[in-house]
């Protein structure tokens, strides 16, 4: 009788402990920004999870750092999922992207390093564990 109680109580424990312990664990995401020729201004980074928030730039994280090397390194707690990165270097400290017919006058990186027109699609990447990336700024 005891032997049964102890293992309802231990199946009860794994179901209802299960889904807290899954969604609430959160991964390191550490970001190595490359290319920076310029020692001037600050670094805005935005971290996306979803195509709708990437085209409306609501960002789920973001980060503004001074520029004060050739490369940066940021990290971010995040829980597990798929998320797309967009990166600037805000040169005149203006807090936006100088660009005309949107062509960036700025540095900007996306993840994955990927050329032309940024999206959710092609920038996308899945974070599962802790992990590092790198985007290289375009100048």
């Amino acid at each position: 009788m005891k032997s049964q109680i102890f293992k309802i109580l231990a199946l009860f424990s794994v179901i209802i402990l299960t889904p807290f312990n899954s969604y609430s664990q959160n991964f390191n995401l550490r970001i190595e920004i490359t290319g920076i020729s310029t020692i001037k201004g600050e670094l805005y980074v935005a971290i996306y999870n979803s195509e709708k928030d990437f085209q409306s730039k609501t960002a789920f994280k973001s980060k503004r750092i001074k520029v004060k090397k050739t490369e940066e390194i940021l990290s971010f707690s995040l829980p597990q999922g798929t998320y797309a990165i967009t990166l600037y270097q805000d040169i005149n400290n203006n807090k936006k992207l100088d660009s005309m017919f949107s062509i960036p006058f700025e540095p900007y990186g996306v993840s994955n390093n990927f050329s032309g027109f940024p999206s959710f699609k092609k920038a996308k990447f899945s974070l599962l564990k802790d992990q590092s990336i790198k985007i290289k700024i375009k100048n």
